[in-house]
Protein backbone atom coordinates (compact mmCIF):
# COMPACT_ATOMS: atom_id res chain seq x y z
CA UNK A 1 0.00 0.00 0.00
CA UNK A 2 1.42 3.24 -1.19
CA UNK A 3 2.75 5.85 2.00
CA UNK A 4 0.22 8.88 2.12
CA UNK A 5 3.46 11.08 1.62
CA UNK A 6 1.63 14.11 0.71
CA UNK A 7 -1.12 13.81 3.53
CA UNK A 8 1.27 13.44 6.12
CA UNK A 9 3.88 16.34 5.24
CA UNK A 10 0.79 18.20 5.75
CA UNK A 11 0.28 16.93 9.20
CA UNK A 12 3.61 16.64 10.85
CA UNK A 13 6.11 17.60 8.02
CA UNK A 14 5.34 21.45 7.27
CA UNK A 15 4.74 22.01 11.09
CA UNK A 16 7.92 20.25 12.17
CA UNK A 17 10.24 21.97 9.44
CA UNK A 18 8.49 25.47 10.46
CA UNK A 19 9.43 24.62 14.00
CA UNK A 20 12.70 23.95 13.46
CA UNK A 21 13.80 26.87 11.10
CA UNK A 22 12.11 28.85 13.76
CA UNK A 23 14.32 27.48 16.31
CA UNK A 24 17.56 27.71 14.14
CA UNK A 25 16.93 31.42 13.80
CA UNK A 26 16.09 31.94 17.33
CA UNK A 27 19.99 30.71 18.40
CA UNK A 28 21.46 32.22 14.81
CA UNK A 29 20.40 35.56 15.13
CA UNK A 30 21.62 36.32 18.49
CA UNK A 31 24.90 34.64 17.59
CA UNK A 32 25.20 36.86 15.19
CA UNK A 33 24.08 40.19 16.79
CA UNK A 34 26.50 39.23 19.56
CA UNK A 35 29.75 38.67 16.76
CA UNK A 36 32.05 41.96 17.00
CA UNK A 37 33.24 43.18 13.48
CA UNK A 38 30.70 41.75 11.37
CA UNK A 39 29.10 43.93 8.44
CA UNK A 40 25.44 44.10 9.90
CA UNK A 41 23.75 46.99 7.52
CA UNK A 42 22.07 44.15 4.68
CA UNK A 43 20.76 42.08 7.96
CA UNK A 44 18.97 45.36 9.59
CA UNK A 45 17.97 46.51 6.13
CA UNK A 46 15.84 43.44 5.79
CA UNK A 47 14.50 43.14 8.79
CA UNK A 48 13.06 47.02 9.07
CA UNK A 49 11.81 45.93 5.94
CA UNK A 50 10.30 42.80 7.54
CA UNK A 51 8.92 45.29 10.21
CA UNK A 52 6.78 48.05 8.27
CA UNK A 53 5.17 44.93 6.54
CA UNK A 54 4.47 43.13 9.61
CA UNK A 55 2.51 46.01 10.84
CA UNK A 56 1.32 47.11 7.67
CA UNK A 57 -0.28 44.07 7.81
CA UNK A 58 -1.59 43.75 11.38
CA UNK A 59 -3.13 47.31 11.62
CA UNK A 60 -5.52 45.88 8.53
CA UNK A 61 -6.51 43.10 11.25
CA UNK A 62 -10.23 43.72 10.06
CA UNK A 63 -10.02 42.93 6.15
CA UNK A 64 -12.15 39.96 5.46
CA UNK A 65 -8.84 38.78 3.29
CA UNK A 66 -6.62 39.02 6.83
CA UNK A 67 -6.43 36.19 8.87
CA UNK A 68 -3.63 35.38 11.71
CA UNK A 69 -2.04 32.77 10.66
CA UNK A 70 -1.46 34.03 7.54
CA UNK A 71 0.63 37.23 9.09
CA UNK A 72 2.50 34.06 10.84
CA UNK A 73 2.74 32.56 7.31
CA UNK A 74 4.24 35.58 5.53
CA UNK A 75 6.61 36.75 8.57
CA UNK A 76 7.92 32.58 9.32
CA UNK A 77 8.93 32.74 4.76
CA UNK A 78 10.33 35.82 4.91
CA UNK A 79 12.60 35.63 8.31
CA UNK A 80 14.42 33.29 5.71
CA UNK A 81 16.48 36.37 4.37
CA UNK A 82 17.74 37.52 7.97
CA UNK A 83 18.24 34.16 9.13
CA UNK A 84 20.10 33.06 6.19
CA UNK A 85 22.23 36.45 6.46
CA UNK A 86 22.99 35.97 10.19
CA UNK A 87 24.08 32.28 9.04
CA UNK A 88 25.87 33.17 6.53
CA UNK A 89 28.30 35.75 8.24
CA UNK A 90 28.97 33.50 11.19
CA UNK A 91 30.38 30.82 9.32
CA UNK A 92 34.30 30.48 7.95
CA UNK A 93 34.76 29.53 4.29
CA UNK A 94 35.74 26.48 5.06
CA UNK A 95 32.71 25.79 7.41
CA UNK A 96 30.67 27.66 4.56
CA UNK A 97 31.79 24.98 1.33
CA UNK A 98 30.97 22.01 4.33
CA UNK A 99 27.85 23.46 4.93
CA UNK A 100 26.98 23.51 1.01
CA UNK A 101 28.08 19.97 0.24
CA UNK A 102 25.81 18.63 2.63
CA UNK A 103 23.24 20.62 2.46
CA UNK A 104 23.32 19.88 -1.30
CA UNK A 105 23.69 16.37 -0.92
CA UNK A 106 20.41 15.54 1.74
CA UNK A 107 18.78 18.29 -1.11
CA UNK A 108 19.68 15.99 -4.06
CA UNK A 109 19.37 12.51 -2.20
CA UNK A 110 15.66 14.09 -1.05
CA UNK A 111 14.67 15.03 -4.41
CA UNK A 112 16.00 11.48 -5.90
CA UNK A 113 14.44 9.51 -3.31
CA UNK A 114 10.77 11.30 -3.29
CA UNK A 115 11.11 10.78 -7.45
CA UNK A 116 11.92 7.32 -7.42
CA UNK A 117 8.99 6.97 -4.31
CA UNK A 118 6.47 8.91 -6.66
CA UNK A 119 7.19 7.21 -10.08
CA UNK A 120 6.69 3.37 -8.73
CA UNK A 121 3.91 3.99 -6.67
CA UNK A 122 5.81 3.73 -3.48
CA UNK A 123 4.78 7.40 -2.05
CA UNK A 124 1.78 8.85 -3.61
CA UNK A 125 2.25 12.47 -4.78
CA UNK A 126 0.09 15.47 -5.24
CA UNK A 127 -2.07 15.41 -8.20
CA UNK A 128 -2.82 17.90 -10.60
CA UNK A 129 -4.57 16.56 -13.54
CA UNK A 130 -2.07 14.51 -15.30
CA UNK A 131 0.99 15.60 -13.03
CA UNK A 132 2.25 13.85 -10.37
CA UNK A 133 4.84 15.32 -7.62
CA UNK A 134 5.19 16.13 -4.04
CA UNK A 135 5.46 19.55 -2.51
CA UNK A 136 8.83 18.69 -1.07
CA UNK A 137 10.26 18.11 -4.65
CA UNK A 138 10.40 21.85 -5.25
CA UNK A 139 12.02 23.01 -2.33
CA UNK A 140 14.77 20.26 -2.97
CA UNK A 141 15.25 21.43 -6.58
CA UNK A 142 15.46 24.52 -5.41
CA UNK A 143 18.69 23.88 -2.97
CA UNK A 144 19.65 21.36 -5.80
CA UNK A 145 19.88 24.56 -8.55
CA UNK A 146 20.99 27.09 -5.89
CA UNK A 147 23.97 25.17 -4.77
CA UNK A 148 25.33 23.25 -8.01
CA UNK A 149 27.28 25.84 -9.38
CA UNK A 150 28.10 26.66 -6.16
CA UNK A 151 29.35 23.27 -5.14
CA UNK A 152 30.92 23.24 -8.62
CA UNK A 153 33.65 26.09 -8.18
CA UNK A 154 34.03 25.97 -4.51
CA UNK A 155 37.04 24.53 -3.80
CA UNK A 156 38.24 23.93 -0.36
CA UNK A 157 41.89 24.62 0.63
CA UNK A 158 44.43 21.79 -0.02
CA UNK A 159 41.62 19.47 -1.83
CA UNK A 160 42.01 16.32 -2.87
CA UNK A 161 41.34 14.27 -5.84
CA UNK A 162 38.45 12.00 -4.29
CA UNK A 163 37.08 15.44 -2.77
CA UNK A 164 36.80 17.03 -5.77
CA UNK A 165 35.59 14.40 -7.96
CA UNK A 166 32.78 13.75 -5.27
CA UNK A 167 31.77 17.64 -5.43
CA UNK A 168 31.65 17.18 -9.51
CA UNK A 169 30.13 14.18 -9.07
CA UNK A 170 27.77 15.77 -6.88
CA UNK A 171 26.79 18.24 -8.90
CA UNK A 172 26.28 16.61 -11.87
CA UNK A 173 23.97 13.55 -10.20
CA UNK A 174 21.98 17.26 -9.02
CA UNK A 175 21.59 18.21 -12.53
CA UNK A 176 20.32 14.62 -13.29
CA UNK A 177 17.70 14.55 -10.52
CA UNK A 178 16.71 17.83 -11.59
CA UNK A 179 16.33 16.75 -14.92
CA UNK A 180 14.02 13.75 -14.13
CA UNK A 181 12.20 15.12 -11.79
CA UNK A 182 11.44 18.23 -14.68
CA UNK A 183 10.49 15.47 -17.38
CA UNK A 184 8.60 13.39 -15.06
CA UNK A 185 6.42 15.44 -13.56
CA UNK A 186 6.61 18.07 -16.38
CA UNK A 187 7.29 21.15 -14.64
CA UNK A 188 8.26 24.20 -16.53
CA UNK A 189 9.76 26.39 -14.35
CA UNK A 190 11.94 23.88 -13.01
CA UNK A 191 13.02 23.09 -16.35
CA UNK A 192 13.88 26.55 -17.43
CA UNK A 193 15.79 26.73 -13.90
CA UNK A 194 17.83 23.64 -14.75
CA UNK A 195 19.16 25.53 -18.16
CA UNK A 196 20.06 28.68 -16.27
CA UNK A 197 21.86 26.82 -13.52
CA UNK A 198 23.85 25.08 -16.25
CA UNK A 199 24.24 27.91 -18.21
CA UNK A 200 25.60 29.84 -15.67
CA UNK A 201 28.22 26.84 -14.89
CA UNK A 202 29.11 27.22 -18.46
CA UNK A 203 29.90 30.91 -18.60
CA UNK A 204 31.52 31.32 -15.30
CA UNK A 205 33.60 28.25 -15.84
CA UNK A 206 35.69 29.93 -19.12
CA UNK A 207 33.08 32.79 -20.74
CA UNK A 208 33.86 31.30 -24.75
CA UNK A 209 32.59 28.53 -27.05
CA UNK A 210 33.30 25.81 -26.17
CA UNK A 211 32.25 26.03 -22.27
CA UNK A 212 28.73 26.14 -23.77
CA UNK A 213 28.73 23.44 -26.07
CA UNK A 214 30.16 21.25 -22.94
CA UNK A 215 26.58 22.86 -20.88
CA UNK A 216 24.52 21.59 -24.11
CA UNK A 217 25.99 18.27 -24.22
CA UNK A 218 25.30 18.34 -20.21
CA UNK A 219 22.03 18.47 -20.50
CA UNK A 220 21.70 16.22 -23.36
CA UNK A 221 23.37 13.64 -21.41
CA UNK A 222 20.92 14.36 -18.44
CA UNK A 223 17.96 13.88 -20.60
CA UNK A 224 19.12 11.06 -22.20
CA UNK A 225 19.93 9.09 -19.40
CA UNK A 226 16.34 9.89 -17.85
CA UNK A 227 14.79 8.91 -20.82
CA UNK A 228 16.63 5.61 -21.29
CA UNK A 229 16.46 4.61 -17.87
CA UNK A 230 12.60 5.64 -16.77
CA UNK A 231 11.23 4.91 -20.73
CA UNK A 232 8.19 3.17 -19.45
CA UNK A 233 7.20 5.72 -17.83
CA UNK A 234 8.00 8.82 -19.30
CA UNK A 235 6.63 7.94 -22.82
CA UNK A 236 3.58 10.28 -22.12
CA UNK A 237 5.38 12.87 -20.10
CA UNK A 238 7.72 14.23 -21.86
CA UNK A 239 4.45 15.22 -24.70
CA UNK A 240 3.02 16.55 -21.24
CA UNK A 241 5.54 18.65 -20.67
CA UNK A 242 5.79 19.80 -24.15
CA UNK A 243 2.30 20.44 -23.94
CA UNK A 244 2.72 22.87 -21.16
CA UNK A 245 5.26 24.94 -22.67
CA UNK A 246 3.17 25.58 -25.44
CA UNK A 247 0.29 27.07 -23.66
CA UNK A 248 3.02 29.75 -23.05
CA UNK A 249 2.28 31.09 -26.58
CA UNK A 250 -0.63 32.85 -25.45
CA UNK A 251 0.75 34.76 -22.53
CA UNK A 252 -2.84 36.26 -21.93
CA UNK A 253 -4.33 33.42 -20.78
CA UNK A 254 -1.59 31.82 -18.70
CA UNK A 255 -3.13 31.90 -15.12
CA UNK A 256 -0.34 33.48 -13.80
CA UNK A 257 -0.10 35.97 -15.70
CA UNK A 258 -4.09 36.83 -15.08
CA UNK A 259 -3.30 36.14 -11.53
CA UNK A 260 -1.01 39.72 -11.76
CA UNK A 261 -3.91 41.39 -12.97
CA UNK A 262 -6.37 40.00 -10.39
CA UNK A 263 -3.68 41.18 -7.71
CA UNK A 264 -3.06 44.89 -9.54
CA UNK A 265 -7.37 45.21 -9.77
CA UNK A 266 -7.84 44.83 -6.24
CA UNK A 267 -4.97 46.98 -5.10
CA UNK A 268 -5.53 50.54 -3.99
CA UNK A 269 -3.26 53.55 -4.75
CA UNK A 270 -2.24 53.33 -1.17
CA UNK A 271 -1.65 49.73 -1.33
CA UNK A 272 0.66 49.89 -4.48
CA UNK A 273 2.72 52.91 -2.58
CA UNK A 274 2.89 50.63 0.91
CA UNK A 275 1.77 47.44 0.16
CA UNK A 276 -1.33 45.57 1.77
CA UNK A 277 1.35 44.00 4.75
CA UNK A 278 1.30 40.71 6.03
CA UNK A 279 -1.19 38.15 6.66
CA UNK A 280 -3.49 40.38 3.85
CA UNK A 281 -4.58 38.24 0.55
CA UNK A 282 -6.55 38.62 -2.53
CA UNK A 283 -9.14 37.01 -4.51
CA UNK A 284 -7.50 34.93 -7.34
CA UNK A 285 -8.82 32.39 -9.91
CA UNK A 286 -5.56 30.82 -9.35
CA UNK A 287 -6.70 29.59 -5.99
CA UNK A 288 -10.61 28.65 -7.79
CA UNK A 289 -12.61 29.27 -9.88
CA UNK A 290 -14.30 32.59 -10.03
CA UNK A 291 -12.67 34.43 -7.75
CA UNK A 292 -14.43 32.35 -4.87
CA UNK A 293 -11.06 31.76 -3.53
CA UNK A 294 -8.22 33.71 -1.52
CA UNK A 295 -4.38 33.39 -1.81
CA UNK A 296 -2.05 34.54 0.37
CA UNK A 297 0.48 35.59 -2.65
CA UNK A 298 0.49 35.69 -6.41
CA UNK A 299 2.25 32.36 -7.99
CA UNK A 300 4.65 35.25 -9.69
CA UNK A 301 6.56 35.48 -6.51
CA UNK A 302 8.37 38.78 -7.10
CA UNK A 303 5.31 40.46 -7.05
CA UNK A 304 4.93 39.64 -3.55
CA UNK A 305 6.89 42.24 -2.68
CA UNK A 306 4.39 44.55 -4.55
CA UNK A 307 1.60 43.65 -2.89
CA UNK A 308 3.33 43.13 0.41
CA UNK A 309 5.47 46.32 1.24
CA UNK A 310 4.60 48.82 -1.71
CA UNK A 311 6.80 50.26 -4.93
CA UNK A 312 9.40 51.02 -2.49
CA UNK A 313 9.56 47.83 -1.00
CA UNK A 314 9.04 46.19 -4.37
CA UNK A 315 12.61 48.81 -5.92
CA UNK A 316 14.42 48.10 -3.23
CA UNK A 317 14.65 44.51 -3.48
CA UNK A 318 15.46 44.45 -6.68
CA UNK A 319 18.90 46.50 -6.10
CA UNK A 320 20.65 42.79 -4.89
CA UNK A 321 19.35 41.37 -8.67
CA UNK A 322 20.83 44.65 -10.50
CA UNK A 323 24.36 44.54 -8.52
CA UNK A 324 24.90 40.52 -8.41
CA UNK A 325 23.78 40.54 -12.76
CA UNK A 326 26.45 43.19 -13.28
CA UNK A 327 29.18 41.28 -11.18
CA UNK A 328 28.38 38.09 -13.08
CA UNK A 329 29.22 39.44 -16.37
CA UNK A 330 32.53 40.86 -15.04
CA UNK A 331 35.81 38.65 -15.65
CA UNK A 332 35.89 35.71 -13.51
CA UNK A 333 38.95 36.26 -11.32
CA UNK A 334 37.56 34.11 -8.49
CA UNK A 335 34.62 31.93 -9.69
CA UNK A 336 33.27 31.24 -5.89
CA UNK A 337 32.42 35.03 -6.17
CA UNK A 338 30.66 34.64 -9.09
CA UNK A 339 28.72 31.37 -8.26
CA UNK A 340 27.54 33.26 -5.21
CA UNK A 341 26.23 36.20 -7.25
CA UNK A 342 24.33 33.84 -9.21
CA UNK A 343 23.06 32.61 -6.02
CA UNK A 344 21.23 36.23 -5.90
CA UNK A 345 20.17 36.54 -9.28
CA UNK A 346 18.41 33.08 -9.36
CA UNK A 347 16.61 33.73 -6.91
CA UNK A 348 15.11 36.49 -8.70
CA UNK A 349 14.78 34.68 -12.11
CA UNK A 350 12.55 32.19 -10.00
CA UNK A 351 10.45 34.79 -8.53
CA UNK A 352 9.84 36.37 -12.24
CA UNK A 353 8.63 32.79 -13.61
CA UNK A 354 7.20 31.15 -10.41
CA UNK A 355 7.57 30.65 -6.37
CA UNK A 356 10.08 32.43 -4.72
CA UNK A 357 7.46 33.65 -1.95
CA UNK A 358 8.44 30.53 1.16
CA UNK A 359 11.79 30.08 2.87
CA UNK A 360 14.34 28.08 0.92
CA UNK A 361 14.38 30.74 -1.32
CA UNK A 362 14.58 33.54 1.48
CA UNK A 363 17.08 31.68 2.94
CA UNK A 364 19.46 31.16 0.21
CA UNK A 365 19.29 34.59 -0.83
CA UNK A 366 20.23 36.14 2.34
CA UNK A 367 23.13 33.66 2.63
CA UNK A 368 24.81 33.89 -0.95
CA UNK A 369 24.17 37.92 -0.23
CA UNK A 370 26.13 37.24 3.22
CA UNK A 371 28.92 35.14 1.99
CA UNK A 372 29.37 37.97 -0.73
CA UNK A 373 29.48 41.09 1.78
CA UNK A 374 31.97 38.67 3.42
CA UNK A 375 34.50 38.29 0.12
CA UNK A 376 33.81 41.31 -0.96
CA UNK A 377 35.62 43.04 2.52
CA UNK A 378 38.26 40.30 1.98
CA UNK A 379 38.77 41.52 -1.43
CA UNK A 380 38.93 44.87 -0.56
CA UNK A 381 41.50 44.01 2.14
CA UNK A 382 43.93 42.50 -0.28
Amino acid sequence: MPLELTDMARVLGYPLVNYVWVVFILIVIPAFLLKPNVPKQIFWAYSLALCLMTLRGALQYQSPFFTAANLVRDGLFSSGVVGGVAFGALVSRHEAIRFEKRIALIAIGSLAIVQIGVMYNILTPTRIQERELDPSQYSSSYFALVLIPIIWFSKDFNERKKAFLFRRGLALGGIIAVATFSVVSATRTTTILLLVTISAISWISSRHARAFIAALVIILFSFVQTRTIFEPLLVDKLGLLGARFSLLQDARSEVRIVEIEELFDQMSTGDFLIGKGYGVGFLSSAAGENLQYTALNPHIGVFSLLQKGGIGVFIASLIPCVIAAIRIFRSASNPRYYSLCFGVLFFFVCAAISGGWYFTPFFLLGYCLSRLEDMSEKIGQT
